[in-house]
């Protein structure tokens, strides 16, 4: 199954490498790219409209000392607030108040934005553009041809749009010029993997289960799950990839006191990284063992046969 999955993803990476293809994957790379560089050169303006306590650590830390029932810099915290409570670098000094700025804008450009655009072009119709163009019928004769099909599409579709979100990455870093550059660099690099591979995933159920409205289906998942339901204070955003990620990036970014004790119980959670990253994964794992089992079991008709 996996040599055959390597096999499909080999021959979908030259088929794939055409000039509206690549064209496509500049337009991806660039445009966080050119937000960036606007905001760049009005930073000065943007770092004068920011108002001096809008990121009041200090302030915070003293706030949840204070609903914790402990003093700042108390080592057995870690067990009864959130997780990811600064350890280092926040506790000590004030950041740049344009950090957390740059940080927040990469997140929403690079793993969300052109990483959810970049999968919906490639994942939803890896069922249908196969019984358009009349292949499915000799990829489905063949043994674990369907679940190959399905694994190399994935990770033709990963591939591509990772490298386009870890390429503007690295490209908006150097511009932006943050003072925790190398750190950004590394968190959003991570994040725009596992978004790759999470959202990859459930596109491909998608994909293979609602085949002919795919990517109508798709969009309206991305929308109304992963924008709106993630920042509803309950515990469904909990089943969100999003809210995921936004935890990662704090944690990763130590960014916990530059958030007040209310919004961060109310859009965040108190999990470790590690559990994060584990559910993500075990993410990736179940909704691809549906996907197989559902491209594996169900009967496609091809267009002729429609």
């Amino acid at each position: 199954m996996w040599h055959g999955a390597l096999v499909v993803f080999r021959f979908e990476l030259r088929r794939t490498m055409t000039l509206n293809r690549v064209a496509i994957w500049l337009l991806l790379v660039l445009f966080p790219v050119f937000i960036v560089s606007v905001m760049k050169y009005y930073e000065p303006e943007i770092e004068g409209e920011i108002p001096r306590d809008a990121f009041n650590s200090r302030q915070v830390r003293v706030q949840r000392g204070l609903a914790w029932g402990e003093e700042e810099h108390d080592g057995d915290g870690d067990e009864s607030g959130p997780a990811p409570h600064p350890r280092g670098s926040a506790a000590e000094a004030e950041p740049n108040p344009m950090d957390p700025i740059w940080g927040f804008v990469f997140f929403g450009l690079i793993p969300e934005v052109i990483t959810l655009f970049g999968l919906l072009l490639w994942v939803p119709p890896l069922v249908h553009a196969e019984l358009e163009g009349r292949t499915w019928i000799y990829l489905a004769v063949r043994p674990r041809g369907r679940v190959s099909v399905l694994l190399g599409k994935y990770l033709t579709a990963i591939t591509w749009t990772a490298l386009a979100g870890w390429a503007s990455t690295t490209a908006c870093v150097l511009i932006a010029q943050p003072g925790c550059a190398l750190r950004l660099w590394g968190t959003m690099v991570a994040l725009v993997t596992l978004a790759c591979l999470a959202y990859g995933a459930i596109y491909s159920l998608i994909g293979v289960w609602l085949h002919r409205r795919a990517m109508a289906i798709a969009v309206s998942y991305t929308l109304i799950f992963e924008f709106l339901v993630s920042f509803i204070p309950a515990v469904i955003n909990k089943f969100t990839v999003q809210y995921r990620l936004r935890n990662l990036l704090f944690t990763w970014m130590d960014w916990w006191d530059l958030v007040p004790i209310e919004a961060s119980t109310l859009f965040l959670g108190s999990e470790r990284a590690w559990v994060h990253v584990l559910i993500l994964c075990g993410i990736v794992v179940a909704v691809l063992g549906v996907a197989a089992q559902v491209i594996q079991r169900r009967e496609y008709a091809t267009i002729a046969e429609a």
